[in-house]
């Protein structure tokens, strides 16, 4: 609504240039976005907004209504400009739901996710961290980005009678398992940022909406009889890592482990033992396998040998990001542009760039410019 009186109010949507109008009420009223001049207010979100007027009118700011009223237009013609100062990051933490970004103003911006953990027993036997990944994008105002974080694998109690599902988008769940001496443990989740909505796994056939993705660790699970401390497989990176050897002489000698995903296939498993572990134990698109130790979630997830699993890969392969990475624990290297990748023994409970991850997973975009 456009008041040409004795005042000025601009509710939403493009503020036209008064700078020809026969009412000579208001020359014009201008708009900038961080020291830019635009046409088109900012949607809402985080700003600072200030407004200044010449000719003695006052220009006061309506954060509700995301408009200005000019007033106290007695001396014509009256120019005000509208300058927002845009705080430019938006931090989203593990929420168990889809969260939805909408562009706020047309520019460049940096993208940043970190997938969860594994499910660990103890600080000896190990699940594996969340990778990072990170890229810049250029976005137009309006365009909504669809955020999925990773939740960190559970860890079941001796002789759990019922499964656990894995960690949120994609974490591999953990088979019942009666036995008293047995600790399981899901894979941690992927974080991953689209053009559209919907889980990491159900995106198989829209990959090419796909912005990026960071790789959840393995579950680790444990029999406590055994003692055998060795570590899941950690995730992120253009290929998740693959679990330590799990060697076992409680029923006979055993050997087993999972391995990471990576660009093009779920992890798969190594299992010398007694019976054998099915097509469930094996990694797939958006999903970490299944057994009693899990795989990580990812682009494509870690598979498991039983106990010890392997962690989800990463991605970063879409054309649209630009100045692209990815770091993972004590991980394989790669110099390609769609799938760098560099190892780190850096690892935080916060989200931290190159870092790996603690915990759940994250995500945060921020404006560049």
């Amino acid at each position: 609504m456009y008041k040409t009186e004795k005042s000025f109010d601009v509710i939403k949507g493009i503020v036209p240039d008064f700078s020809s109008s026969t009412k000579n009420d208001i020359n014009f009223i201008a708009i900038k976005v961080n020291g830019e001049k635009v046409n088109k207010m900012p949607l809402k979100e985080n700003y600072q907004v200030n407004v200044t007027c010449d000719n003695g009118a006052i220009g006061e700011w309506d954060n509700d209504k995301w408009g200005v009223i000019v007033t106290n237009m007695e001396n014509i013609p009256t120019s005000c400009t509208i300058d927002f100062t845009y705080e430019g990051k938006e931090e989203f933490n593990y929420s168990g739901n889809e969260q939805i970004f909408t562009v706020p103003i047309t520019g460049k911006y940096k993208l940043e996710v970190w997938g969860a953990e594994g499910g660990k027993w103890s600080s000896t036997v190990q699940g594996g961290y969340g990778g990072y990944a990170s890229g810049e994008i250029s976005l137009s105002q309006g365009e909504k980005l669809y955020i999925y974080v990773g939740g960190k694998g559970t860890v079941t109690n001796r002789g759990a009678t019922s499964a656990r599902t894995g960690g949120y988008n994609g974490g591999g769940g953990t088979n019942a398992h009666t036995d008293d001496n047995t600790i399981c443990a899901a894979g941690g989740g992927a974080t991953h940022i689209a053009l559209v909505p919907g889980l990491l796994a159900t995106l198989e056939q829209q990959q090419e909406q796909i912005l990026i993705v960071a790789g959840g660790g393995g579950g680790r699970a444990q029999n406590v009889t055994v003692g055998n401390n060795t570590t899941s497989g950690s995730g992120g990176g253009f290929k998740g890592t693959d679990s330590e050897a799990f060697i076992s002489t409680y029923r006979g000698t055993t050997t087993s482990y999972g391995y990471g995903g990576t660009q093009s296939a779920g992890g798969s498993f190594f299992y010398d033992g007694a019976g054998t572990l099915t097509d469930a134990a094996k990694g797939s698109f958006g999903k970490g396998g299944t057994m009693l130790g899990s795989g990580g979630g990812g682009f494509y997830g870690g598979g498991t040998g039983g106990y010890p699993a392997g962690g989800g890969s990463g991605y970063i392969g879409n054309k649209k990001l630009y100045n692209k990475e990815m770091y993972c624990y004590n991980c394989e290297t790669n110099e390609e542009i769609d799938t760098k990748t560099y190892t780190t023994t850096n690892v935080s409970s916060d989200a931290t760039s190159e870092y790996a991850k603690i915990g759940n997973g994250y995500a945060r975009i921020t404006y560049l410019g």
